[in-house]
């Protein structure tokens, strides 16, 4: 139900039932959901629970893309996806492995979507918009 979704919490019941549910729990930097319970506390069904996280993991990215950009740019989920992480993660970036995992790559693949990804949001926002250092791509500051 939750196939293709990755979290970050820390409570075990609750990464026990998003796991069940076919969520894939993740570090907190390259997580798609920063569960909090809290916001889970009422009764619902699935369907219900699986519309509140696509809702809350559209809104984050929403809020990220704003931040990041001064303004409601348009952009595919995938650069949404990557602008959130990047928003997140802060002075100290992520790595290219880390984005190649939470776009659903392997960390080693030799796929060339990140770096095409990267290439179009530098076109669309400039140059300076994202920096990479060490391997690391960040916000510039």
């Amino acid at each position: 139900m939750l196939s293709g979704i990755t979290f970050y919490t820390e409570d075990k019941i609750w990464a026990q039932i998003l796991t069940d549910l076919g969520a894939a729990s993740a570090s907190r930097t390259v997580a798609d959901l920063i569960f909090n319970p809290v916001d889970f506390s009422e009764p619902m069904s699935g369907l219900e629970l699986k519309s509140k996280i696509v809702a809350q993991i559209d809104e984050a990215r929403k809020r990220a893309v704003r931040r990041a950009c001064k303004a409601d740019a348009n952009v595919s989920m995938a650069n949404a996806k990557i602008i959130t992480l990047l928003e997140r993660a802060g002075a100290a970036g992520v790595s290219a492995a880390d984005l190649r995992i939470s776009c659903g790559y392997a960390p080693d693949a030799n796929s060339h979507a990140i770096d095409t990804a990267i290439y179009a949001l530098r076109k669309q926002f400039g140059t300076d918009f994202i920096k990479t250092e060490n391997g690391r791509y960040r916000f510039e500051i």
